[in-house]
């Protein structure tokens, strides 16, 4: 059962993870194309590390996944059905275990998670935490072995259910180092961050064509665009703007001379009315769907564009975000 404060992660997330596979062993390392881990460390100095799952592959007729660090380097690894988790050593051609997630509490299993650290142990299942993301009362608690090198190796670390691992202390030569996780995505949506005020655009593609191939109809099919306005409030308390009017949301395409060549708001009308609205805890959504065409209805020209985004607020573009793309010409 989750603890008392878990503003900051999104519960139901977790709640439907845990549902939808009660009786089956908890996955505490979720290995999926695309997920990925931020945390902050902490210790002589304050950074951030990622971990991310980059891509997958066959080995030995299984399938691996790459799991890829802030510097680009990565490890092959797997999930077996038991809970342990594999990674590749390509020089002796064979797995070794990073963790075994799901073994009895206390049992002692050899680890290849750090060079330093021989063995591990689930040492508890229902630990109590409180870090960035929330407080947990039941996190998987791993403990290592006494490392053998100095001013190195890992002592523990955490993991949550269908997230992975949120916290971490390693020893370091300038002393104990920590990793607590700020953000995760997971299966394409964003499952967990700290408290945080974002604001962003995506669009559907880098790359629109226009279709010129014969027969070219007259005038000529203008690719089409979706794109989604996302302003993500993870606090206590809501966040109340302020808006000069009845629109929410402005959204323009820019030629590479910085012409605006479509704008959202064109025809549009909206109340002359100054008004407030709060937003959050939570993520609003904004999508909207662009046909890439000029007034005339012919395709926009081959050539590179930019998307940009922002709230209507006051004062103007508090919240803006941009994107570049193209539009190429099939023939």
């Amino acid at each position: 059962m989750p603890g008392t404060k878990t503003s900051t992660v999104s519960l139901l997330f977790l709640w439907l993870a845990v549902a939808c596979f009660a009786g089956a062993n908890p996955d505490y390392f979720p290995l999926q194309v695309g997920n990925t881990w931020v945390y902050r460390t902490s210790g002589a100095v304050t950074s951030v590390a990622t971990l991310e799952i980059a891509r997958w592959g066959w080995i030995e007729n299984r399938i691996y996944y790459f799991l890829r660090n802030t510097s680009g380097d990565g490890q092959w690894v797997r999930m077996d059905d038991s809970g342990t988790l594999w990674v590749w050593d390509d020089a002796g051609k064979a797995d070794k275990i990073l963790a075994a997630f799901n073994g009895p509490v206390g049992d002692v299993y050899p680890t290849a998670m750090d060079p330093c650290n021989k063995a591990a142990m689930v040492t508890s299942r229902n630990w109590k935490h409180s870090g960035p993301i929330g407080e947990f009362d039941w996190a998987l608690l791993i403990g290592y072995s006494t490392p053998v090198c100095a001013d190195a190796g890992l002592e523990r670390e955490l993991y949550l259910p269908w997230v992975g691992m949120i916290y971490r202390v390693e020893n370091t030569i300038a002393g104990p180092r920590r990793w607590d996780l700020i953000y995760a995505k997971l299966g394409g949506i964003t499952a967990i961050s700290e408290k945080e005020v974002a604001f962003g655009l995506s669009l559907d593609s880098a790359v629109y064509s226009v279709n010129l191939m014969p027969p070219v109809s007259n005038p000529p099919a203008a690719p089409v665009m979706t794109a989604r306005m996302h302003f993500r409030v993870v606090q206590d308390q809501p966040l109340t703007l302020t808006f000069g009017s009845g629109q929410t949301y402005e959204f323009v395409i820019k030629d590479e001379k910085g012409q605006v060549v479509y704008r959202w708001s064109d025809g549009r009308a909206f109340a002359q009315v100054v008004r407030q609205e709060s937003y959050g805890p939570g993520e609003k959504i904004y999508p909207i769907v662009v046909r890439l065409a000029d007034k005339a209805g012919q395709p926009l020209a081959q050539g590179d564009y930019t998307a940009e985004a922002w709230l209507a607020t006051t004062p103007a573009r508090t919240y803006a975000a941009t994107v570049a793309f193209k539009i190429r010409n099939l023939y």
